[in-house]
């Protein structure tokens, strides 16, 4: 059995650090080292009346860097990591350890089921989700490490010094090399211990500036952003235009509405999404035709839509692109070919625009597609341009309108980037809302070949993903 030394961090915790250490006594640790932070109370005196080792912290680092720097002077063969404002029981950090000691795992992390997730903050969850989207791994614990978690003393020379610094980092490390990881026991930590007032607002801060670190160290050498970061479909020639018909309407307070509407194979819904866009009394319905082989083309001409048609199918998204290049409305009004939406549910988000709003987007606080990877970044997209009350709202789904002088700022070619396009919306420090909602995941057409199985991330969605690495990135 290896030997194990125990840390723990203590701030002003005497009213349950006795406890705390004498919980463990059932797991007869080599050595107990309490690292006493700033601590004013009765909790150092407490710590070595047990007989622990302690050692007086006054300055600025973190609990993680702190433990970190002690872990170097501990004389275990393994490691437990825990806090002294609550109260593990002996039964709990036995069951916990115990896998560790007898050598059957080299690190043992504290399991999220999704009660147990329910619990914590929307943006700790979604941070810790797209983390364990980028490792590649199930959401089976918290990214953020927080105690109670163990390794053994080989991992901890393993680990780089960004690991020492970031729990993140170090998370992403625990994952992504060659360790035995267990997470085999759920220990509830969520609202024990003490109150601190601002606490969950710090929290939410450092998670930002943490995760920010993170994607500048990480994700910048990642293939997948390389990529997404030099894309060039989004520079097409117009191949071929025909011209529509549209009118002036007093809808929009003398302003007027352009329709854009990319297609490809959409010949069995198209009349009747312009036959429903048409009833808004825009200026031009455009539609972009690309990669059809049905007939698409003809349908939008004879409903009288400016139509711009490709042979061979566009990069993702890149049709909004070229609907805003050539639209010469004030109001743009992206939609897509495949599913009808009813006119009274598009008003809104043109009137919003006429209104003065630059940017109106489709409500989407539905928390359980959280679940969903994509909807997990959008939300953190949002959350780290301090725009958490859009929720999951983004430029990736429709419908939604920005104004024809809010498009010239942010310039149409980044509207193939939806990602990109909101995070230049942000920086730009434009006017954003969800003004209503509309629920298309029941409308858009099935496609089988880009939705495969929940537990595989289909080839759209690994498309978006990566997008939004890149936003998160230039953030």
């Amino acid at each position: 059995m290896k030997k194990l030394s125990i840390i723990l961090i203590v701030q002003n915790d005497e009213a349950t650090i006795r406890q705390v250490i004498r919980s463990t006594r059932c797991l007869n640790p080599h050595e107990v080292i309490v690292l006493a932070k700033q601590s004013m109370d009765g909790s150092v005196l407490i710590a070595k009346e047990e007989g622990c080792i302690v050692k007086i912290e006054n300055g600025e680092e973190t609990a993680h860097e702190l433990r970190m720097k002690i872990t170097r002077m501990c004389k275990g063969d393994a490691f437990l990591y825990l806090d002294s404002d609550y109260m593990i029981s002996e039964k709990q950090v036995k069951q916990f350890v115990q896998p560790l000691l007898f050598s059957h795992c080299d690190v043992v992390l504290n399991k999220w089921d999704e009660a147990f997730q329910h619990d914590f903050g929307r943006f700790e969850v979604m941070w810790s989700r797209v983390l364990h989207d980028m490792c590649n791994k199930p959401h089976y614990t918290n990214a953020y490490l927080s105690p109670p978690y163990a390794f053994t003393k080989e991992v901890y020379s393993q680990l780089s010094s960004a690991a020492c610094t970031n729990p993140l980092a170090l998370f992403v490390e625990l994952q992504t090399n060659s360790f035995r990881t267990s997470h085999h026991l759920s220990i509830t930590t969520f609202g024990e211990g003490k109150f601190a007032p601002g606490a969950f607002e710090n929290k939410r801060a450092e998670y930002k500036e943490r995760y920010k670190e993170l994607l500048d160290n990480y994700i910048a050498k990642t293939e997948a952003v390389s990529k997404a970061m030099n894309r060039t479909d989004a520079y097409q020639p117009y191949e071929n235009i025909s011209k529509g018909w549209g009118k002036l309407s007093s809808f929009y307070k003398g302003k007027q509405l352009s329709v854009v509407i990319p297609v490809k194979n959409e010949a069995k819904t198209l009349q009747e999404v312009i036959k429903e866009v048409r009833k808004l009394e825009p200026l031009e319905v455009i539609v972009i035709v690309n990669g059809s082989t049905d007939e698409s083309e003809q349908i939008a001409k004879n409903m009288g839509a400016k139509t711009i048609v490709y042979k061979n199918a566009l990069g993702h998204d890149v049709g909004r692109t070229i609907g805003a290049e050539v639209a010469k409305g004030d109001i743009i009004l992206f939609v897509d070919g495949d599913f009808s939406i009813k006119a009274y549910d598009l008003y809104p988000f043109a009137r919003a625009i006429a209104d003065g709003l630059d940017v109106a987007l489709n409500k989407s606080e539905d928390e359980k597609s959280l679940s969903h990877s994509v909807q997990a970044w959008k939300f953190l997209l949002n959350e780290m341009n301090d725009r958490g009350d859009l929720w999951m709202s983004s430029l990736t789904a429709v419908p939604h309108a920005i104004s024809k002088q809010a498009i010239n700022k942010i310039g149409a070619h980044i509207l193939s980037s939806p990602p990109m396009a909101m995070l230049k919306c942000f920086q730009n420090q434009l006017s954003i809302a969800s003004v209503h909602d509309v629920n298309v995941n029941k409308q858009n057409r099935f496609r089988f070949h880009e939705y495969l199985p929940t537990n595989v991330i289909n080839s759209t969605a690994e498309l978006i993903i990566k997008e939004y690495m890149r936003a998160f990135y230039l953030s």
